[in-house]
C-alpha cells in the first residue's frame, strides 16, 4: 500500500512541478511587441482578404467559394421559439440573388 505524503513532501512536489513549468516557459522563444506588431502590419498589407471588399475591392473570383456547393433555396424562419408543432414554423423561399420569391403564397408556406 502506498504511504501518504506529509505536508513538507507535498509542498516539495508542488514546488518541483511549478519549477519545471517555469523552465518550460523560459525555453519558449519570445519577441518584442513592436516586432510582432510590425510583422502583423506587414502581413495584413501584403495579403489580400477578399472578405473585406471595402478595402480590397470586389474580387474577380472568390477563392473562398466552393463552386461545387449548391446554395440552399429555403430559409427556415421561426415564428415561435417554444413551438410544439410543425404548424408554428414558416418557410420563406429565397431567390438565388437574395430576394424573397413572392410568386407562391406571398412567399410563405405553412408546413
Amino acid at each position: 500500500m502506498q504511504r501518504r505524503l506529509n505536508k513538507a513532501e507535498r509542498q516539495l512536489l508542488k514546488l518541483q512541478k511549478y519549477n519545471s513549468q517555469l523552465r518550460n516557459e523560459l525555453k519558449m522563444q519570445r519577441i518584442h511587441v513592436s516586432e510582432a506588431s510590425n510583422s502583423l502590419i506587414e502581413y495584413c498589407s501584403n495579403t489580400r482578404d477578399y472578405k473585406v471588399p471595402s478595402v480590397w475591392g470586389k474580387p474577380q473570383t472568390d477563392p473562398f467559394v466552393d463552386e461545387k456547393r449548391v446554395l440552399p433555396k429555403y430559409c427556415q424562419l421561426e415564428k415561435n421559439l417554444f413551438a410544439e408543432t410543425n404548424s408554428d414554423y414558416y418557410w420563406l423561399e429565397w431567390d438565388i440573388l437574395g430576394g424573397p420569391d413572392k410568386s407562391r403564397n406571398n412567399g410563405y408556406d405553412i408546413l
